[in-house]
C-alpha cells in the first residue's frame, strides 16, 4: 500500500492525559461508538487510531487513511515526549502573545524543555475536507482553548 493520509504537526506543553480524554470525547459525538485503538502507550508518548465502526476498520487494509465515499475516513492521534527541542525557526502568523501578533516574520531560536509534539494524521488535506477540518479543529481547540 503506497502512503497514506496527511500529516498536521504541533508542540504543547500540555500533557496528553488532559488531551487525549477530551479528544476522545469529541470523536463520540459525531462517531458514538468508534473504533479506537491503543497502538502504543508509555510514559513519554502514545499512539491511537480511529475508525468510525468496524467496517471502516477492515477496509483500512486496503484504503489506509484515505476518504469513503461518506467523506470520512481514519485517522491517527499520536504524540510524543522532546526532554529538549532546540531549534531554528522561522516565526510567523502569531497568533499569541498579542505583543507580537502583527510583526513581521523573524528568525528565532527555540529552547523548549519538557515539550509534547502532537501530531494527527488525517485522511484528507483539511482544505480539502470537511471531515478532516471538524476533526483538526476539535483537536486544535484543545490545545488553544478560546
Amino acid at each position: 500500500m503506497e502512503i497514506t493520509g496527511t500529516d498536521y504537526t504541533y508542540f504543547a506543553n500540555i500533557d496528553p492525559v488532559e488531551i487525549e480524554l477530551a479528544f476522545v470525547r469529541k470523536i463520540k459525538k459525531f462517531w458514538p461508538q468508534p473504533v479506537i485503538e491503543v497502538c502504543e502507550r508509555d510514559d513519554d508518548g502514545v499512539e491511537i487510531f480511529f475508525a468510525k465502526d468496524a467496517e471502516m476498520d477492515f477496509g483500512f487494509a486496503t484504503s489506509g487513511y484515505s476518504l469513503n465515499e461518506d467523506g470520512e475516513g481514519c485517522f491517527m492521534f499520536y504524540c510524543r515526549k522532546f526532554p529538549l527541542l532546540q531549534c531554528e525557526a522561522l516565526l510567523g502568523n502569531v497568533a499569541a502573545p498579542d505583543e507580537i501578533k502583527d510583526i513581521d516574520n523573524y528568525s528565532s531560536t527555540l529552547v523548549l524543555n519538557n515539550i509534547w509534539e502532537y501530531t494527527l494524521v488525517l485522511p484528507g488535506l483539511r482544505e480539502k475536507s470537511d471531515f478532516s477540518m471538524r476533526i483538526h479543529q476539535s483537536f486544535v481547540g484543545l490545545l488553544a482553548p478560546a
